[in-house]
């Protein structure tokens, strides 16, 4: 079986446990761009496994020309590459790569997966809307739902996403969900911190600023340490080392290999930071690895109030929730977690009882055994 990834970016931690979990079951190729002025995710090679990627620097959305451009040498070298390679199995994220996978099985006999870690803010968010941005999206939608008729199989991580919005078009028999729990081999080995000042640690891409901020500031006014690691834009990792500037309390660690680094940054930190935009729609529904990883660690997560993930952290009491524009909130909430051990005991309890479900190979059977259903069903 030749199954090609085809990405916009360097594949992230979730993309590489599904490398890593159908890697077993034939050729992996993997078709994606380097974006030089956003090179947030390293590169992990991974033993039998091709990595095809494309250098470029991909202009933002507000220089149309341009990233059309950009966007059509993408197109051509993801085209190129198919053509090459004739996969049994396309596994792909994006409208944009959708778009060209489309125009590929139309000539090419190919199953596609196709997963979905966001949605565009307008399909979620309720505000009136401008008569053209309704017709921008009326157009996206129909876009979409051509694109989507070449899907054999949706993965989501969060159910909600489908709830919301793809149930418009595409049958429940064809959802996959797919939790993103860590790859404990990553973790093996993992201690929890027990000695040193309280530490919060935030381990992610570096994006949702103004939550940076509020980490900063907050952490300032409650007299706790911090570390920051993982990388972001150029402007947003300099943006980052100057708002820490002349805060002793606070380490910037850059970008990490996943494989390598996770359960040493875990080690490192007393509580997880996990509080992102709650205004942002997206936010509202997705379930960050961060998670996952915090509950398998026994550490608690912290965590934007309304949103779906709020319900999960409250429903399993595995952290605390705070809101995510108010200093004074978060800092009562970095304060109670420091001085209160009957909570951070009682969370960490509450992780004990559900650590045995944060295990990807859990879900990387029933990824592979999907995959091989796709498989069996073609016609060579």
């Amino acid at each position: 079986m030749k199954i090609a990834f085809v990405l916009s970016h360097v594949p992230n931690p979730r993309m590489y446990k599904r490398i890593n979990a159908l890697k077993e079951l034939g050729d992996i190729t993997v078709i994606c761009v380097r974006r030089l002025n956003q090179d947030v995710y390293s590169l992990i090679n991974i033993e039998n496994v091709e990595f095809r990627i494309k250098e470029l620097i991909v202009p933002p959305f507000s220089k149309t020309m341009r990233r059309m451009w950009v966007n059509r040498r993408i197109a051509s070298f993801i085209t190129k590459s198919l053509n090459e390679i004739r996969p049994d199995i396309i596994y792909t994220a994006g409208l944009d790569n959708l778009q060209i996978v489309y125009t590929y099985t139309k000539k090419h006999q190919a199953k596609v997966a196709y997963e979905v870690a966001d949605l565009r803010e307008s399909f979620i968010n309720n505000v009136p809307k401008s008569f053209c941005r309704r017709v921008m999206d009326s157009c996206i939608c129909t876009l979409e739902r051509r694109y989507f008729s070449c899907i054999d199989t949706l993965v989501v991580t969060s159910r909600e996403f489908y709830n919301v919005h793809y149930t418009k078009f595409v049958v429940k028999e064809k959802l996959f969900e797919l939790p993103n729990v860590p790859d404990l081999s990553a973790f093996k080995g993992f201690e929890r911190k027990t000695t040193g000042e309280f530490t919060i640690g935030f381990i992610g891409a570096i994006r949702y600023l103004s939550q940076m901020r509020l980490l900063i500031d907050a952490s300032e006014k409650a007299g706790v340490k911090v570390f920051f690691a993982g990388g972001g834009s150029v402007e947003e990792e300099e943006w980052l080392l100057r708002s820490t500037q002349g805060k002793p309390w606070i380490e910037i660690l850059g970008k990490y290999n996943y494989t390598r680094d996770i359960k040493t940054l875990y080690s490192k930190a007393d509580a997880i930071y996990s509080v992102y935009d709650a205004d942002n729609p997206n936010v509202r529904i997705a379930l960050p690895n961060k998670l996952y990883e915090s509950v398998y660690c026994g550490l608690p997560i912290i965590v934007a109030k309304n949103t779906y993930l709020e319900r999960l952290v409250e429903s399993w009491g595995v952290g605390v929730c705070t809101s995510h524009t108010s200093v004074n909130d978060l800092a009562a909430c970095l304060e109670r977690l420091r001085d209160d051990m009957s909570l951070r005991n009682r969370i960490s309890d509450n992780c004990f009882k559900r650590k045995n479900e944060m295990d990807m190979s859990l879900y990387s059977d029933k990824l592979k055994n999907r995959i091989q259903e796709l498989f069996g069903t073609n016609c060579f």
